[in-house]
């Protein structure tokens, strides 16, 4: 009797054990979400929500622990839900995807002191290994709990900062300032991305025309404007130097950042940088188009067309232009910053042409085979008939001068 007793006693308070755990876990699952952060951000005391990843030269270092919306995110809790997963053979996995691309990668389940998160190291070779300065399609990733559970859904982004154009120009943009003292009068601001990374982003402060000597300011962001690290920088200089110092009155209308250009509308004209694919250690050089008949007034009315496209895996023949709309007479100026594609590229004409001598060539081959023939068996009666043909001249003609003697 004690021995049943005992016995309904353990069932009972396993029951109400595994009952609370379901409760707690459909709870957590409810509230709560992982934020991750690469290596870089690993002595911040203050963790990003928003999941920016950012790859460079070497591995990708990914450090995630997960929390209560609901509650602090304290180190105590971190660790509490750590012990909690790991024990139960749990951690969290991370897919990283795109048009072209999809891999998962699992974390370690790692127990230790004042350990308080899971961490993976993924080898850069492991997920791409172009090193180039070119446009990229930017990466997605996304976090659960063990992969195919559909725990604790992330989503986030990955951005190769090693290979992005206009990252590599961070630092030779222009004159690093403070814009504190500038903003009173700021009146506008205009942004724009990178076509194949939207985190990779600019900024530029549109100030009132009223006030002189401010120039053209603009800020470049890594993480889509997330956090307070946005770098200034004043290119008045820069722009100044293509119009020889004569830039009176020069102030920012808009801007484009294209796959391989950035490309400024000013009360001066229309600036064109030179290609971002190649960094020269200098500062970035801007290059002027001629647009003939339009003054300061036009500018400042007028507006860049571009259809936003990115050209990461990009044909010879595509080309990036942008559209530049005046209001004076309604005109629209179409304007390419690379070279003008051809009608039919020479290249693509002579593969065509090769394509059709060879698939000829190997038609003809298979009709010789398919009925037997030899080439030499041609060119043998070929030969033959040659030799008869100058016989058959010789007796017409000679029937011929017989007929007129005759005559």
């Amino acid at each position: 009797m004690q021995m049943a007793l005992l016995q309904v006693f353990i069932i009972l308070g396993a029951f109400l054990k595994l009952a609370s755990g379901v409760a707690y876990n459909i709870k957590v699952q409810a509230n709560s979400s992982f934020s991750c952060y690469t290596e870089i951000f690993k002595n911040d005391t203050i963790k990003p929500k928003a999941i920016k990843l950012f790859l460079g030269k070497h591995n990708l270092q990914v450090i995630c622990h997960l929390y209560d919306t609901n509650k602090e995110d304290t180190k105590e809790n971190r660790r509490k839900n750590l012990l909690l997963y790991t024990s139960a053979g749990l951690a969290p996995s991370i897919e990283i995807f795109n048009s072209t691309y999809s891999k998962v990668f699992y974390f370690k389940m790692t127990l230790g002191e004042n350990v308080d998160s899971w961490s993976i190291d993924i080898p850069r070779a492991n997920i791409t290994y172009n090193t180039d300065i070119a446009p990229v399609e930017e990466w997605f990733v996304k976090f659960n709990m063990h992969h195919g559970l559909h725990m604790f859904t992330t989503e986030g982004t990955l951005l190769d900062i090693l290979r992005e154009p206009i990252l590599q120009w961070v630092w030779k943009l222009g004159v690093p300032l403070l814009i504190d003292d500038t903003l009173p009068h700021l009146i506008n601001t205009t942004v724009t991305k990178s076509p194949c990374a939207s985190d990779a982003a600019i900024i530029g402060l549109i100030y009132d025309a009223k006030i002189t000597g401010l120039g053209i300011i603009i800020g470049i962001t890594e993480n889509g404007f997330m956090t307070r690290n946005t770098m200034w920088y004043n290119m008045t200089d820069t722009i100044c130097a293509v119009l020889e110092d004569d830039c009176s009155g020069l102030a920012l209308v808009d801007l484009i950042l294209i796959n391989t250009r950035l490309i400024m509308l000013t009360t001066l004209g229309l600036f064109i940088s030179e290609d971002l694919r190649y960094s020269t250690g200098q500062l970035l050089k801007f290059s002027k188009p001629t647009l003939c008949g339009f003054e300061m007034d036009d500018y400042f009315r007028a507006r860049i067309w571009y259809n936003r496209q990115c050209l990461a895996n990009r044909e010879n023949y595509e080309v990036d232009y942008v559209g530049l709309s005046f209001n004076k007479e309604k005109t629209l100026s179409q304007i390419y910053v690379d070279d003008s594609p051809l009608a039919f590229p020479g290249q693509y004409l002579i593969s065509s042409i090769t394509a059709v001598l060879i698939g000829g060539i190997i038609f003809v081959a298979f009709i010789l085979h398919v009925y037997e023939i030899q080439i030499g068996t041609l060119l043998k009666m070929k030969f033959r008939k040659n030799k008869v043909a100058p016989k058959s001249s010789i007796t017409s003609a000679s029937t011929i001068s017989t007929e007129t003697i005759e005559k």
